[in-house]
């Protein structure tokens, strides 16, 4: 991006047969895809980097939970890493001085650890994506029953995990979400986060009020960014020409479609599309009901299986060959036959090509989750021009609210499942403006305007020291706050806190 002079990754360095030579380069530079635009801001180490830290056993490759005792051998190779390049930078653009980092920022509960123990050796702002949360795969876990809390400690090392995601939470300015679920669900159960203090405790600083030492990090949603610029909506036109992609230039139909197609006594019909791994909590089976017992909509549409590869079911994993079984089971209960495709196999490439033949058919992409963290599977339907069914639970909310393509629904309702999808299927004018929003919006999505919102971010850190070399007036340095951060959902909650309003009240 504009304005960036340089970024680096920092991670292991891994000399060992089972992984890629790659792994053991010290340092890769990430070429930019578009280095003829930046080159009047290009300097000598400027750039994007891959710098990876030699810690742990060199010649070998082990699982993140075992990593945990050479943590601090990390940190020290990137405490050593940065120093020199502060000294290599000031030198060049920096007058003499050090360049110091703008920010660090921790992926994952392992580097929250090792950029919390930086930040507070540097003195430099602090960012924390946690990614997947300990707390609350401890607690799915519970609910499952199928292991006590001391065997998930030993096979997980959750509570190392679950103390490290604490500590990243006490050293961040900010935490990067992808959806206000990760907040409300997820974070509020850990010590160093509640919500409803958290929106005081920014009220009060605002206001330049004391917090007593209270100290609550900037919850952020930003949602993942994603490559558009491959993509070709198709026009939804069986009839129509197929224009090829860049995959297949010469070829009109990919194999994967006829792989598919082999499956319906009548292809032509719209195609509802799920992609999913057969897991209890993706919620395929009671898809399949809705479809079943539907007769309007088996009439109307064909529903498309995609359910990871698979070679014999026997092979499965129990919990994936049980919902197998119990989705081949439905089909033959409601006679299915030449109605359901739920092809064996398919290759990574290739799903693009899936969601362009639902969207040829003028099919409905659906996720019937009981929750979904996310959903990247819904913003991918949408940037090929299909409208979306979804669970109202978790981040196709988020999705919804900015796409306005498609409904939401209650996954465990089954009649609401499939009175959306046959609302979408038999009434042509609403699905053609939800496939118009979803190409219209999808852009808010792209990996650009993620990276917009996350360097304005950056730039609301307050500077320490040592500290980013500034122009003197430079304002863009001073906090700033999205609309979504304004004191209209918090009006005069400082009032309603329990500790004293008499703070100092002096410039902060």
């Amino acid at each position: 991006m504009p304005g960036v002079y340089r970024v680096d990754l920092l991670t292991r360095q891994v000399a060992s047969p089972d992984v890629d030579w790659s792994y053991g380069e010290p340092t890769e530079m990430l070429t930019p895809r578009n280095s003829e635009d930046f080159m009047d801001e290009m300097g000598e180490s400027s750039g994007a980097y891959i710098v990876r830290i030699p810690f742990g056993p060199k010649d070998k490759y082990i699982p993140k939970e075992l990593l945990w005792p050479h943590i601090p051998e990390f940190v020290d190779g990137a405490l050593s890493h940065i120093i020199q390049m502060s000294h290599v930078l000031g030198e060049q653009i920096g007058s003499g001085k050090p360049v110091w980092p703008v920010a660090i920022h921790g992926h994952y509960a392992d580097a929250g650890d090792s950029a919390a123990l930086l930040s507070g050796a540097l003195n430099v702002p602090m960012l924390f994506t946690g990614h997947s949360l300990g707390r609350d795969k401890l607690e799915q876990l519970l609910k499952q029953g199928r292991l006590s809390k001391d065997e998930i400690n030993t096979t997980y090392k959750i509570m190392r995990r679950i103390e490290a995601e604490e500590l990243s939470l006490d050293a961040s300015e900010i935490v990067i979400t992808s959806t206000r679920q990760e907040i409300d669900e997820q974070w509020r159960l850990y010590d160093g986060f509640d919500p409803v203090l958290e929106r005081k405790l920014r009220a009060r600083i605002r206001r330049n009020v004391s917090c007593y030492g209270r100290f609550m990090p900037r919850m952020v949603i930003i949602p993942p960014g994603m490559e558009f610029h491959h993509i070709v909506p198709q026009d939804g036109d069986m009839d129509g020409e197929v224009e090829g992609n860049e995959e297949h230039p010469s070829s009109p139909d990919p194999p994967i479609w006829s792989e598919i197609m082999r499956f319906f006594s009548n292809p032509r019909k719209p195609m509802i599309l799920a992609l999913a791994r057969p897991d209890p909590k993706k919620n395929i089976t009671t898809l399949v009901k809705a479809f079943g017992e539907c007769r309007p909509l088996r009439e109307l549409a064909n529903l498309t299986l995609i359910m990871g590869n698979r070679d014999g079911i026997d092979e499965m994993s129990s919990t994936n060959a049980s919902v197998l079984l119990s989705v081949l089971k439905l089909i033959d209960k409601y006679d299915l036959y030449g109605q359901v495709a739920y092809p064996k196999h398919h290759k990574q490439f290739e799903v693009p090509d899936i969601y362009r033949l639902a969207a040829k058919t003028k099919g409905v992409f659906i996720n019937p989750a009981f929750i979904e963290p996310f959903g990247l599977t819904l913003i991918e339907a949408a940037a090929h021009g299909l409208p979306i069914v979804a669970t109202k639970n978790g981040g196709p909310v988020d999705i919804h609210r900015v796409l306005d393509n498609g409904l939401l629904v209650d996954p465990h309702d089954q009649q609401s499942i499939a009175d959306a999808l046959l609302k979408l299927v038999a009434d042509k004018h609403l699905w053609a403006r939800c496939r118009q929003n979803g190409l219209k919006n999808i852009h808010l999505f792209s990996w650009p305007e993620h990276c917009k919102t996350y360097l304005s971010r950056i730039a609301s850190c307050k500077t320490r020291h040592p500290q980013w070399q500034r122009s003197d007036d430079g304002g863009e340095s001073s906090e700033t706050d999205s609309p979504s951060d304004s004191l209209r959902d918090i009006h005069d909650i400082s009032l309603n806190l329990k500790f004293s309003m008499d703070g100092d009240r002096s410039g902060a």
